[in-house]
């Protein structure tokens, strides 16, 4: 049975990285709890919060997209040369959305 505050779990993982951590606990003398705590620990307290940040760039170029998708229509309107009154025909608006989409893949 499980000591107070502890839980006992079993999960089945990858034959290979089982027999590395166990290779690895022996090697330092540690337990095989005590390295897997540790290893818990880690992920839980670095690499999830880590997986939730975007980089700088990331967001500095979604920024830089969304302005300038904000309005499509008038993206459209400055890439065909200005339709006249904002309408056109549906091939004029089928060559706006290809401009568009060629303009945005960089």
């Amino acid at each position: 049975m499980a000591a107070p505050g502890t839980k006992k779990f079993a999960p089945e993982i990858d034959a290979a990285l089982y027999e590395e951590f166990v290779a690895v606990a022996k090697k330092n003398g540690q337990s095989q709890r005590y390295v897997l705590e540790q290893a818990l620990t880690y992920y839980l307290r670095h690499v999830v919060p880590s997986q939730h940040l975007v980089r700088p760039q990331v967001m500095a170029a979604f920024e830089e997209s969304a302005a300038r998708n904000r309005d499509p229509a008038g993206a459209a309107r400055q890439i065909n040369g200005g339709l006249p009154d904002g309408r056109g025909s549906l091939p004029d608006a089928i060559s706006a959305h290809r401009k568009i989409r060629r303009s945005s893949w960089g």
